[in-house]
């Protein structure tokens, strides 16, 4: 008994560290992403003041002098704002040695320890487990569509910038740079083959969803959605049809697309709560 405790009074401590671990990466990872959009801002501005600085008159020797002050301090800034990042992403590194893996397998193995004193306990934690992956998987994969949607619909706003700069422009569209008329050919070959890619992950995704209604009623809407895509993409385009049908095939995968948030959000969720109980069954029994 004495040797039991020990032991798991040694993988809680372990895993506990694994666990801040984890919440410090986290947080770095958000301060990273902050950092980076001032970065690009202050660059931004940066810039503007560079090209202040360059269209005054040489003679404007006050204006100069002081667009010159600022540009300095702004670089000066800029560089301290890159140095914080480089010392986040040496943080960031250095969290990555305590992975997530580590800390799921660590877990596993404190759940073995506390099954082998109590066995009577072993189908709850399965079942656990089996909701956990099931809950990660499925987002993993509703991820996956989700940057396949992004990318249909980057494409289909590609498109309609072009139909807009030929409305605009008429024949002088045509004149100068490359044809819109190639361009869009080029965009759909590019819609239809991504649309494929999507179909494809379908197929294997609901290959394993079971009785999962909420997912397989997703899907197969989505399926439907790309299907018509592919059609669409196949057939002869015109100015019109982008107008109209591909129009209203924007606003259909754009409400697929928030159709998969939503599941993804909920799948998440899920799964945040099954670690939760996990942990609480973890805390009983130890």
């Amino acid at each position: 008994m004495e040797d039991y405790r020990q032991n798991i009074k040694k993988m809680k401590e372990e895993l506990a560290l694994l666990h801040l671990s984890q919440a410090q990466k986290s947080l770095l990872n958000n301060r990273r992403d902050e950092l980076e959009a001032l970065i690009n801002r202050m660059q931004d501005e940066k810039d503007a003041l560079e090209k202040s600085r360059y269209a005054q008159n040489l003679d404007e020797f006050d204006i100069v002098a002081s667009l010159t002050k600022q540009l300095n301090q702004k670089q000066h800034a800029l560089s301290e704002m890159k140095a914080k990042f480089r010392e986040i992403d040496h943080l960031l590194d250095q969290c990555e040695e305590q992975t997530k893996e580590m800390l799921l397998k660590k877990e596993a193995d404190l759940a073995l320890l506390i099954i082998e004193k109590y066995p009577a306990e072993k189908l709850a934690y399965e079942d656990l487990q089996k909701g956990l992956k099931y809950a990660q998987l499925s987002q993993e994969e509703i991820q996956n569509l989700i940057k396949l949607h992004n990318h249909l619909l980057d494409l289909l706003q590609k498109i309609f910038e072009i139909r807009i700069k030929v409305r605009r422009q008429g024949i002088f569209s045509y004149v100068f740079g490359r044809s819109p008329n190639i361009q869009i050919s080029q965009y759909l070959e590019a819609l239809s083959k991504v649309a494929n890619n999507a179909l494809d992950s379908l197929e294997h995704y609901s290959a394993r969803l079971g009785e999962d209604e909420r997912v397989s009623l997703v899907y197969a809407k989505i399926r439907t959605n790309l299907i018509d895509l592919q059609v669409l993409c196949k057939q002869t385009w015109n100015f019109k049809k982008i107008d109209d049908v591909m129009t209203t095939l924007q606003q259909t995968l754009s409400e697929g697309l928030e159709r998969l948030e939503k599941v993804s959000q909920e799948l998440e969720q899920e799964g945040a709560e099954i670690q939760r109980t996990i942990q609480t069954w973890i805390n009983k029994y130890s």
